[in-house]
């Protein structure tokens, strides 16, 4: 990450991330995957436009993308970010809405933020799940290489 002293950044870089996608009326891609580039961390909790760069690197089924060579390039960014967009339903009305749930991870952690088409996005924290259990090993498999002496 370009600056670990800022305390809330990975939480700051998801919602960053999800805005822009929700500028971009993106709901139709079921998963993308992308790299993300910290340009200034300050800025982040702004949501400047200026404070990031995400660059589009695959789309597709979750899981595949956490399998395709794609997301080992995402790792040697800043941060990576994958969003899936879904359906889900309210439990106390049957109602159903689109969603879509930002998860942003780097070495150090992870950080999700979930919105429901029509509403305001919502910070959720450290990402939970299936997932989140494969980018987490995503990211160990990566240190424990590049801990690894050459041969």
């Amino acid at each position: 990450m370009t600056d670990t002293t800022h305390p809330d950044l990975l939480a700051d870089l998801a919602s960053w991330l999800e805005l822009r996608l929700h500028e971009a009326d993106d709901w139709r891609s079921p998963s993308r995957l992308y790299g993300l580039t910290v340009l200034d961390p300050d800025a982040l909790g702004r949501n400047a436009d200026s404070a990031a760069a995400f660059t589009f690197l695959a789309e597709g089924e979750v899981y595949a993308l956490l399998e395709c060579p794609a997301v080992v390039a995402a790792a040697t960014f800043d941060a990576l970010g994958i969003a899936c967009t879904g359906t889900a339903t309210r439990l106390d009305t049957g109602e159903r809405y689109r969603c879509r749930i930002v998860l942003v991870a780097d070495g150090t952690g992870q950080s999700t933020v979930n919105r429901l088409r029509g509403e305001a996005p919502e910070r959720m924290g450290r990402a939970s799940g299936p997932v989140a259990d494969r980018v987490e090993l995503l990211f160990r498999a990566l240190r424990s290489t590049e801990s690894r002496p050459a041969t």
